[in-house]
C-alpha cells in the first residue's frame, strides 16, 4: 500500500502500472487515487465495513481537484462518524431518472421521431395507464392478446 500527501502535479505525472493501484492519501486515511493500467485515474473513499471493503468512487481527476476530494473524503468520514449514509439521497438516481435522462439525450441527438414516441411509452409504462378511459385495455398494455 502506497501512502503519501497527494497533490495536484502527482496525479497529474503518476504513470500507470500493470495492475491498478491505490495510492492513498496521508492526509486523510480513507482518500485514494485509483490508476488503472489504461492512464485513468479517479478518486476513492476506502473503507472497511463488516470486514468487506467498501469503494465509494468520488470522480475523475482532473474533474476533480485534490482539495475537493479530500473535502468529499472528509465530509463522509464526518458521516461515518454520525452513523448517517455516505452519500446524501441527492446523489442517488431512481431508474426513472435513468429513464428521464436517456429519453432526453436521444430525443437531442435524433430529434422527435416516432420510434422515440414508441420507445417513451413502452419505458414509461404506470399501472395507471394500463386502461384507457374506455375500460378497453390500451394498445400499450400487457393485458392485450396479439
Amino acid at each position: 500500500m502506497i501512502r503519501l500527501k497527494l497533490s495536484d502535479s502527482y496525479c497529474r505525472e503518476v504513470a500507470p502500472a500493470a495492475k491498478n493501484v491505490y495510492v492513498y492519501d496521508s492526509q486523510i486515511s480513507h482518500l485514494a487515487l485509483k490508476v488503472t493500467p489504461a492512464g485513468g485515474k479517479s478518486f476513492y473513499y476506502i473503507r472497511s465495513v463488516g470486514g468487506k471493503m467498501q469503494y465509494i468512487r468520488i470522480g475523475p481527476f482532473p474533474a476533480v481537484s485534490v482539495a475537493g476530494a479530500r473535502g468529499a473524503a472528509a465530509q463522509m468520514d464526518l458521516n461515518a462518524a454520525k452513523g448517517l449514509e455516505l452519500i446524501p439521497d441527492s446523489s442517488v438516481y431512481t431508474l426513472g431518472d435513468c429513464i428521464s435522462g436517456y429519453l432526453k439525450k436521444r430525443e437531442e441527438r435524433k430529434g422527435p421521431s416516432r420510434s422515440l414516441t414508441i420507445s417513451r411509452r413502452r419505458l414509461i409504462y404506470t399501472p395507471a395507464s394500463r386502461h384507457s378511459e374506455s375500460g378497453k385495455p390500451s394498445p400499450m398494455s400487457p393485458e392485450r392478446s396479439p
